[in-house]
């Protein structure tokens, strides 16, 4: 899964809650997310490249200056790092969130799952959005 999906998901839920709230739900929805079927990254520069995208959208929505929005960002996107680190550092140690560890995670969808997260990031985006007020 992107961890752009991850960043602005946790961010989407968590916005309205106190910062420790938000985060656990950013973790929460670090394994629901993980659960659905989706397509991982093939390369560790993709997945650079995906957080940092991750990141400029984030502060592009003004996520990095609201405390809920930032904690459940941090809580969606925070797991993935133990990935990040195994690639790194070409070694792939066993993993302790549970999404990660093989019996609940979902990927390897191929196409379909990258149209699947594509509609999903796409929906929470359009919710992460500032709305007009004159509207």
């Amino acid at each position: 899964m992107l961890s752009m999906t991850h960043l602005v998901t946790g961010a989407a839920l968590g916005r309205d809650l106190r910062p420790w709230g938000a985060f656990v739900v950013g973790l929460a929805s670090h394994l629901l997310l993980d659960v659905l079927p989706h397509q991982d990254h093939s390369s560790s520069w993709l997945g650079a490249l995906d957080l940092l995208t991750g990141i400029l959208v984030a502060r592009n929505l003004g996520i990095l200056s609201h405390k809920g929005a930032f904690c459940g960002a941090l809580g969606g996107a925070i797991p993935d790092v133990e990935v990040a680190l195994s690639h790194l550092l070409g070694y792939d140690f066993p993993k302790v969130f549970p999404s990660h560890k093989g019996s609940l995670h979902c990927g390897g969808a191929g196409a379909r799952g990258v149209v699947f997260e594509l509609l999903l990031l796409g929906t929470v985006l359009l919710a992460l959005t500032p709305r007009s007020e004159h509207a």
